[in-house]
This record gives structure tokens, sequence and C-alpha cells, in this order.
């Protein structure tokens, strides 16, 4: 008997951000680890879920936006890949009228884009929550520290970290989660798999601060908290 999964539980999510910043490698990643798949695909190869048009194989950059979904803990996830280069923006307008959350992907080497500032605003219009999500912080030249300060004097101080990453750069596989103030680290093997420990004694001021600081947004917001 197929599963009923009430409407409570049910996320829609869109990923959004300038063209080139990995949407549908995350898409792919997030496949991957939800099961979805059992392998994990690659935009280069032509081999991932989302881009199968083949004008997409062939130019290596999403053109429609494509729809996943998984269940995870409980709730469904219906996930929408959209394209990122500004010939497409209609698909992102549309995405954003049917979910309730925006991702919106910013590079951890090139920072906020023409395209950055584009979706976070449509998605100000369209009235969705917004998650920003910092990728490519294996690059080597990867600044973290630098890009928060950069997102939170263009999109305002309620931009605070939830994670903050450790180990930025080309080893990069660690970060502490400021919810459960936990270091997370996922093996270098691919396959996905991740450990929670202690929070290194040289992180740990660092970690109470950034943790002070999100406790304190989320009370600006909420007069119950």
């Amino acid at each position: 008997m197929k599963e009923v999964i009430p409407t409570e539980k049910i996320r829609n999510i869109a990923l959004v951000s300038h063209g080139g910043v990995g949407k549908t490698t995350l898409a792919e990643a997030l496949a991957f680890t939800t099961g979805v798949t059992n392998r994990l695909g690659r935009v280069d190869d032509g081999s991932t879920l989302s881009d199968f048009h083949p004008d997409e194989i062939e130019r290596k950059i999403s053109i429609t936006t494509s729809l996943l979904n998984f269940n995870w803990h409980g709730h469904k996830i219906n996930l929408l890949d959209t394209p990122g280069y500004t010939d497409f923006l209609g698909e992102v307008k549309a995405a954003l009228r049917v979910v309730e959350t925006a991702v919106v992907l910013v590079h951890a080497v090139s920072g906020i884009e023409v395209g950055t500032e584009q979706v976070w605003e449509f998605a100000g219009e369209s009235g969705v929550s917004k998650i920003i999500f910092v990728n490519r912080l294996d690059n080597e030249n990867a600044k973290f520290d630098e890009l928060v300060e950069q997102l939170r004097n263009t999109f305002g101080n309620s931009v605070v970290p939830v994670h903050l990453p450790v180990n930025v750069g080309e080893h990069f596989n660690s970060f502490i989660d400021l919810i459960s103030m936990k270091l997370v680290k996922y093996e270098k093997d691919g396959s996905g798999k991740a450990t929670k420990e202690d929070i290194p004694a040289d992180w740990q001021d660092r970690a109470n601060q950034a943790r002070e600081q999100l406790v304190e947004s989320a009370a600006e917001s909420n007069d119950e908290i």
C-alpha cells in the first residue's frame, strides 16, 4: 500500500542561484544521500538526474526546472532544481510561485553575483522563506568569513550562519552545527557518511559566539523566544 504523507509533512523547496554555482550537483547529492539513486551523477558526465534533456547534457547547464522528490525523517521533500542563467529566469519565477522555501546557493569564491541578487529579489517578491547555501567550500580560494560579511552587508543582519565550516579549502569535510553544537565530519570516500564529535577546544569560543548570534537573531523575529 502506498504511503500517505499528510500535508503538514510536505516541504516544497526551490534551488536558485546565479549560473554555474552548483544547484544540479547539490540536487544530485541530496538524491544520493536520501537513497533516490545509488550513484552520484556528474554534470560534466551528463549523468545527473535533473539535467536529463539532450540540450542540457550537451551544454552542461540546466535549461528547464526539474522536480526531484524523496522522503527524509518522515517528511516528503519536493525539490525544484531551477536554471541559473538569465535566459531562463522565467523558470525561476515560476518555481518560486509553488514553493515555501528558496535555497539560494552562493559561490564561496565568487561571492554575490548578479544572478544572486536577482533570485533573492524574486524570492522576496514571492514571499517565500530563504536559506543561503554556501557552495564550493572545497575550493582553495574559498573565504567563508569574508563571504558572510558580504552577505550581511547586502541582504541584512538577519543573515546568520547555522553551520561553521572548519577546514575550508581543498580538504574541506567538517563543519560545526550550531543547533546541536557538534562537529560534523564527513568521510572522504564519497560515501556521504558522517559522524558527530565534540567541538574542538580551539573552536569552542567561536562556536559559542556564533550560537549566541544565531539565538539572538531568532529571538528578534519571535516574541515568544
